[in-house]
């Protein structure tokens, strides 16, 4: 039998009208708010009890595992990428002496462009030098012939 709002209402009534206000409220309070079949027993409640002690072992078995595959993770990955690190280290280091190696023989080539360079300029500038030092003997003799 299904217990509606109304059936339950109605007993409170006759309850109110039979035992007095007091006690049809009490009456009213110590029923349920279901029925009879929807109540747990005792039973119902040890076994959803032992199946929630199951279901949380389960939980921490498989929780476990799982640290244990993140934590083998973890140390694959570190040890991978201490590997890749090393390796950038040595080609960096490879890279770096070869760039030490063209530079410098980049500079010894721009060392050697310069000094043939200094040595047009310095021959130029002697040359100019003498020149005009023949011309202003000639014209220190040209004004000394003339006074």
């Amino acid at each position: 039998m299904v217990i509606s709002e109304r059936s339950r209402h109605d007993l409170y009534e006759a309850a109110k009208r039979g035992l007095g206000p007091e006690a049809a409220e009490t009456l009213m309070e110590l029923m349920p708010p279901v029925g009879w079949a929807e109540v747990a027993t005792k039973q119902d409640l040890a076994a959803l009890q032992a199946a929630t002690k199951q279901d949380l072992a389960m939980f921490q078995a498989a929780t476990k595992q799982d640290f244990v595959r993140v934590g083998q993770d973890i140390q694959s990955l570190e040890a991978t990428t201490k590997q890749a690190i090393q390796n950038l280290q040595e080609a960096t280091r490879k890279d770096l002496a070869i760039l030490e190696h063209t530079m410098r023989g980049e500079m010894e080539k721009l060392r050697g462009d310069l000094m043939a360079q200094m040595v047009v300029q310095t021959r130029t500038m002697v040359l100019s030098f003498a020149g005009s030092v023949v011309a202003l003997a000639g014209i220190a003799f040209g004004a000394a012939g003339i006074a």
